[in-house]
């Protein structure tokens, strides 16, 4: 039986809580000095996003692509707002809670845009009924 839904979904809960206990971690890469500049929220966000993830992985096909789907939109929103925030410069403040930075706003489209297309490689009218 296909479970391409479900061990997507524990690979990017993995990959995320991965990312948000890298950006606690002094680095070049994530972090407040980092590449991708996150701060303690927004690492506090990534955690949440991977543990939602993995947590709807471990029902049916459906339910994890349901999960793909509801981190894809908070991830969607996320990067438009910020784009809104920052534009193409900058750093600011979302909601006045996490930071946001040109980059972060790319990384976030492009999670939300990748767990779009995941969602939808495994909902099949077949795969959702025999959920």
């Amino acid at each position: 039986m296909n479970m391409i839904a479900k061990t997507l979904a524990k690979c990017f809960g993995v990959g995320l809580i991965i990312i948000g206990i890298a950006g606690v971690i002094p680095n070049g890469a994530i972090g407040a000095e980092g590449f991708l500049e996150t701060d303690m929220a927004g690492n506090a966000i990534h955690i949440a996003f991977g543990l939602l993830l993995l947590a709807n992985s471990f029902k049916g096909e459906s339910t994890a692509a349901m999960g793909h789907f509801l981190v894809a939109g908070l991830s969607f929103l996320l990067a438009a707002v910020g784009y809104k925030a920052v534009g193409n410069y900058g750093r600011a403040l979302v909601f006045d809670i996490v930071q946001v930075s040109p980059i972060l706003n790319y990384f976030h489209a492009g999670l939300a845009c990748s767990l779009a297309v995941c969602g939808m490689l495994n909902t099949s009218s077949r795969q959702l009924i025999r959920d």
